[in-house]
């Protein structure tokens, strides 16, 4: 089957359909940065204005990209506008909300915004208001195009667009209406005419490879000659629009590219080229959700496979061409799908289907006919209803020339009617306005009222608890003092006091042992005899030890010196005992290192003074400041201690973990444990640790967080307020 030109009108309707102007009368390459730019400016700029523009360029810019952020930015630059009254900018607003609904196919709420868009602007007159009013009508015009009304969209380029653009000077945008004058005129087979156009098109522009219209004008350019059956001056083209989409790989014009090169490759009967360019063009289609082009892509490989003689193949895809085209309402576009869809089906032996979409297209046929013959009749019937009208008219003037002097009497009587109740009702209504300020005005003061006395009530109690946490404070630095230099001073006296008595009955009973068993030994010759002593009634206590010629006398040694000794020295390991447990109360009430060496030394010290067998307590900490007041350094170390004694004392933890760190004012604390758990609701409120934890953070103006399960651990987060 020939690719002919009449068999094109799908094809070329759907290109035609794309046709629309932005805000942006030339889409330059996007370098991927606009968005971001755009968004700073609407984040810092303070003048109403220029966010408004950034909101309209925002949504032009997400036009093809995101339907919801363009619809959104659109509504909102006109609820800008309208709050400044700004009426230029109310008018764009109307302009990029009907530009949104116009790429999404709502067509008849995009004709009604720009047409507000084109009477709030008709009276403008600058520049930039002719600029927009072309731009307006020629969305208009593309609008009723897709409503297949071409020539009413080749009449209102011609008619309206170029003359306004000629009138405004805007010689770029100008060159982007003939190019859609040549698809207009290409559409209808004028292909002379429409490759003028697009190189008209093509010199304005000047080989700027920064927009990408002009891609899209050499790919138009390119197809005008593949109808004229011109293959090798297609190609001229198609290389200039690869050299200018090569620099944005993720340009929706690649999809026109895609298609009109496997336009090329199909015409030169190269079809494994011609389908796989048609299937490039279809994935991008699909990634940026472009109806119109994916049927032309379809269309072009049903062509490709019916002249393959795949009928299968090609009834499938004109299959999927009638479903994605049965709201369409082009009726050229429809004839030529119910044609195709019989000729399919007959190729391929399904005569009763056949026959339906033969009927179908009949029908169809015979429809338009008879619409375009009651369109004749109803243009004669109007041309004669309007000569005779026009004689009624001139009747009809002079009697209205006499009511005029009457009505104008009577609408001056009634003017001045109108003036003096409209005056009244402003009057009542500012009197109404002024109750209600003043109603409204007494309440925001009780409400004001309510809220002082509701600080100061907080406020009052941060001051109590305070107070009451400094004189804690105070207390135990006290008692740490008292405890650490009076008591353990005088507990450290006796120690030493009975160490040093200890010391010296050990000399004294070394000392008398030595002399006695000195005094015992007795030394006597050979022939001597030592005969022990007896008492009467009681056996000798010494013996008697013969070595050589002496004779030792050892008397001996009781056992109830050493267990003085002992008891002594155990008394004295019990004082040891009690003094070092003293010292640990006392450093616990005030540690000598959060006074000497800081907080973060202190927690350090803390962290490390648990460590036990079966329990390893890990600290980590990170840009603690040692200029933090002292009460507030206080009230952190407070918070970590009680935490660390919660877990080794009620979670039964093996490991714990603690992480400090300050971030300028903002104090960050972590304790997390691998105990028991539980869970946070039942001991919300009870418990006297935690409630003075709480305590704590209300006091440094923080918040906790306790996330905990039972059998899998504690995890506690802190952030509070410091001072320097």
């Amino acid at each position: 089957m020939p690719f002919s030109k009449t068999s094109l009108i799908l094809l070329v309707n759907g290109l035609l359909t794309l046709t629309s102007m932005s805000a942006d009368a030339q889409r330059p390459i996007d370098d991927g940065k606009t968005a971001d730019s755009l968004e700073n400016i609407l984040r810092t700029s303070t003048v109403d204005t220029v966010r408004i523009d950034a909101m309209q360029s925002l949504s032009n810019y997400w036009l093809y990209k995101d339907s919801a952020k363009a619809i959104g930015y659109a509504l909102r630059s006109g609820e800008a506008s309208r709050k400044i009254k700004d009426s230029f900018h109310i008018a764009l607003s109307h302009f990029y909300t009907g530009n949104v609904y116009m790429e999404h196919y709502n067509l008849s709420k995009a004709a009604d915004q720009l047409m507000t868009a084109e009477q709030l602007l008709r009276s403008d007159s600058s520049f930039r208001g002719l600029k927009y009013r072309a731009r307006i009508w020629h969305n208009y015009g593309a609008i009723r195009q897709r409503m297949d009304d071409s020539k009413q969209f080749l009449d209102i380029m011609l008619n309206k667009v170029a003359p306004l653009l000629e009138k405004a000077g805007d010689s770029l945008t100008l060159a982007l209406t003939y190019k859609d004058i040549g698809m207009v005129l290409m559409n209808y087979g004028q292909y002379d005419k429409a490759l003028g156009y697009y190189n008209r098109t093509i010199r304005q522009f000047g080989g700027n490879i920064r927009f990408e219209d002009l891609a899209t004008c050499y790919c138009y350019a390119a197809q005008t000659l593949l109808f004229q059956e011109k293959y090798p001056e297609s190609l001229p083209y198609l290389d200039k629009a690869l050299s200018i989409l090569s620099h944005n790989p993720d340009s929706q014009e690649w999809i026109l590219y895609f298609t009109v090169k496997g336009m090329f490759f199909y015409f030169i009967k190269s079809f494994p080229q011609a389908l796989e360019n048609y299937d490039r063009g279809l994935a991008a289609a699909a990634r940026w959700k472009q109806l119109y082009p994916s049927l032309n892509l379809l269309m072009g490989k049903y062509k490709i496979y019916s002249e393959e003689k795949n009928y299968a193949l090609a009834k499938k895809i004109l299959y999927e061409l009638q479903d994605k085209t049965a709201g369409f309402p082009i009726t050229d576009n429809r004839l030529s799908m119910l044609k195709n869809l019989a000729e399919a089906e007959e190729r391929t032996g399904s005569w009763q289907k056949a026959y339906h979409w033969l009927s179908e297209y009949s029908r169809l046929a015979d429809s338009l006919n008879e619409e375009n013959n009651k369109v004749r009749i109803s243009e004669l019937e109007t041309k004669f209803r309007t000569e005779r009208k026009e004689k009624e008219i001139l009747a009809l003037q002079s009697r209205t020339r006499q009511q005029q002097l009457v009505l104008e009497h009577d609408r001056l009587v009634k003017w001045l009617l109108g003036s003096g109740m409209l005056i009244l009702l402003l009057v009542a209504f500012s009197l109404l306005l002024l109750y209600r300020n003043k109603q409204r005005s007494a309440r925001q003061q009780d409400e004001t009222h309510r809220q002082q006395m509701k600080d100061i009530e907080q406020q009052q109690q941060l001051t109590v608890y305070n107070a009451m946490l400094t004189g804690q404070e105070q207390e135990r630095n006290r008692l740490a003092r008292d405890l650490h230099d009076g008591l353990g001073g005088m507990l450290a006296g006796v120690k030493m006091k009975l160490s040093a008595f200890a010391d010296s009955a050990a000399a004294t009973t070394t000392t008398t042992t030595a002399t006695t068993t000195t005094a015992a030994i007795t030394t006597t010759t050979a022939a001597t005899t030592t005969t022990a002593a007896t008492t009467t009634g009681a056996a000798s206590t010494t013996t008697p030890h013969t070595i050589g010629h002496t004779t030792l006398i050892v008397a001996p040694v009781t056992d109830e010196p050493k267990r003085s000794d002992m008891d002594l020295h155990k008394i004295i390991h019990q004082l040891d005992q009690s003094v070092q447990e003293l010292r640990r109360i006392a450093r616990d009430m005030m540690p000598e290192t959060l006074l000497q060496f800081g907080l973060e030394a202190a927690l350090k010290e803390l962290c490390s003074g648990l460590q036990a067998p079966g329990l390893k307590v890990e600290f980590q900490s990170y840009g603690i400041s040692r200029s933090i007041i002292p009460a507030e350094q206080a009230a952190v170390y407070r918070i970590v201690q009680e935490l660390l004694s919660n877990a080794i004392r009620h979670a039964g933890a093996g490991v714990i973990l603690v992480q400090c760190s300050q971030n300028e004012d903002i104090f960050f604390i972590s304790v997390e444990d691998d105990g028991r758990g539980f869970q946070p609701a039942d001991v919300l409120g009870n418990g006297i640790g935690l409630s003075n934890v709480r305590n704590r953070v209300d006091f440094l103006k923080g918040k906790m967080e306790i996330h905990s399960t039972p059998n899998e651990g504690t995890t506690i987060n802190i952030e509070v307020h410091v001072h320097k």
